[in-house]
């Protein structure tokens, strides 16, 4: 059985991104201390989720392509401008 690695809560603070971007890496947890004692654990999910679809750039770009001289708005913009009320600087 692999133990955890430890890390004090300062640097754990102050390293935090560093710190799960090695989790994630690793896939090994790492126990956050206070003066020696346990406090939490970092550790990795199980399962990573893939994306679903096309991301948001890749879409704008493919419906761009198709309205070269077209000025309206992607979609996806043209419906938040239709859920959301306009705010007011009044």
């Amino acid at each position: 059985m692999n133990t955890a690695q430890t890390v004090g809560i300062f640097e754990a603070k102050t390293h935090f991104s560093q710190l799960c971007d090695q989790v994630s890496l690793t896939r090994q947890p790492l126990l956050v201390q206070r003066r020696g004692k346990a406090l939490v654990m970092i550790s990795p999910v199980e399962t990573r989720q893939e994306q679903e679809g096309e991301d948001i750039f890749s879409a704008w770009q493919r419906w761009n392509a198709g309205h070269p001289e077209d000025q309206t708005d992607f979609p996806d913009v043209t419906a938040l401008r239709i859920t959301k009320p306009a705010k007011s600087f009044e």
